[in-house]
């Protein structure tokens, strides 16, 4: 059982989903990104994660974090605006999180 300090919480849409333990000040620990449907298997935005360590989930810190998580990203030909799709949808994740 969790202590009352502290929650799980954890979003998900089919391309991406987020995981992580909030304390009782509102900052979030142990966050994992991890982006689904952009390559054959699910890929863990490790860069990211750090990013979001120890702050509180806003949309401010989504837009933060959108542009690195999507920066070794390599779209074939025809899937280069899926980037800003991949962009928009960790912002929609993180801000997810604050609610």
């Amino acid at each position: 059982m969790l202590p009352p300090s502290q929650n799980y919480i954890s979003t998900s849409s089919s391309p991406a989903s987020h995981s992580v333990r909030r304390w009782a000040d509102g900052k979030t620990h142990d966050a994992r990104l991890v982006l689904g449907a952009v390559a054959p298997v699910p890929l863990r935005a490790q860069a990211v994660e750090p990013l979001l360590e120890s702050k509180a989930p806003s949309a401010t810190l989504g837009e933060e974090v959108a542009t690195p998580a999507v920066a070794d990203a390599q779209p074939l030909a025809l899937n280069k605006a899926k980037i800003e799709v991949v962009k928009a949808l960790v912002r929609q994740v993180v801000l997810g999180v604050a609610s």
